[in-house]
């Protein structure tokens, strides 16, 4: 299994919001009733990366609609 890491602009881009709110979703999260969701980062050369896998589970957690595809769900097919 690979694991792929998108950088900012990319995560932004596959998910359809802007640079900052990838930002703000990392650092300040997101409210969902009483509970608060952050989006987990790593720093690879000193720029922010976020694993696919985990921002797919951060846009189901806070209910947020996206049609990006997982690289995964193709290979579930056979």
């Amino acid at each position: 299994m690979t694991i792929t890491y998108y950088n900012i602009s990319e995560a932004a881009d596959v998910v359809g919001v802007s640079r900052p709110t990838i930002y703000r979703w990392i650092t300040d999260g997101k409210q969902v009733g009483n509970v608060k969701y952050y989006l987990m980062a790593v720093i690879i050369h000193g720029q922010h990366h976020v694993e696919e896998y985990t921002l797919r589970c951060f846009l189901n957690d806070v209910g947020y609609e996206c049609d990006f595809v997982y690289e995964d769900d193709d290979e579930d097919e056979d």
